[in-house]
């Protein structure tokens, strides 16, 4: 497993959704919230040598996910399993509107504001300032209709149980990020 520090990240804010750069790994993050950061990727920026860092991810691609701390700090993190809770997805094209979402889509983000982390099956990860995208997240193309070749916009929000085990009795915070955007490419035929 290679690992890489991830570089200071400069982030643009507008109105309630922030839009951020990508880093020079090619990973779009989400602003810091509570000492962590969520990236997002798509598999072919790992997997593919040569591929350079300003490449876009492609709407037919895998897109990875992942979260570091913004401190030396090592933390366990979880999140729930089930697509349901786990992140809250939304398509835009140029002029701004939602793309509709496939079957499979409306599955995802549907209960998102119901998640019980007492009661939710979960993921449990130990992360660190080095931690890089490397979880499956989903091809956008199998969430949504895209009708046309072009460039669209990806909003996610993530929501995620922290435990510091520093704490004599592992204290869990539950971290909501605001959402942030990356964009997606679905290329001609």
């Amino acid at each position: 497993m290679r690992t890489i520090i991830i570089n200071v990240l400069f982030v643009m804010v507008f109105s309630a959704v922030t839009i951020c750069i990508a880093s020079d790994q090619g990973y779009y993050t989400s602003q810091p919230q509570d000492d962590l950061c969520v990236m997002v990727t798509g598999i072919a920026k790992l997997t593919q040598p040569g591929r350079k860092s300003s490449d876009v991810p492609r709407s037919a691609e895998m897109l990875l996910f992942g979260l570091h701390t913004l401190t030396n700090a090592d933390v366990v993190i979880a999140w729930p399993k089930q697509p349901e809770y786990m992140c809250l997805p939304e398509l835009l094209d140029a002029a701004g509107n939602a793309i509709p979402r496939t079957r499979t889509g409306k599955l995802y983000g549907s209960k998102y504001s119901e998640v019980d982390f007492a009661k939710a099956r979960l993921v449990r990860q130990h992360i660190g300032p080095a931690s890089e995208p490397c979880w499956n997240l989903f091809r956008p193309a199998d969430l949504f209709h895209i009708p046309k070749a072009g460039t669209y916009t990806l909003r996610l929000q993530f929501q995620v149980m922290k435990v510091d085990a520093s704490k004599s009795t592992n204290a869990v915070q539950i971290v909501k990020f605001r959402s942030f955007s990356l964009p997606i490419v679905l290329e001609p035929e």
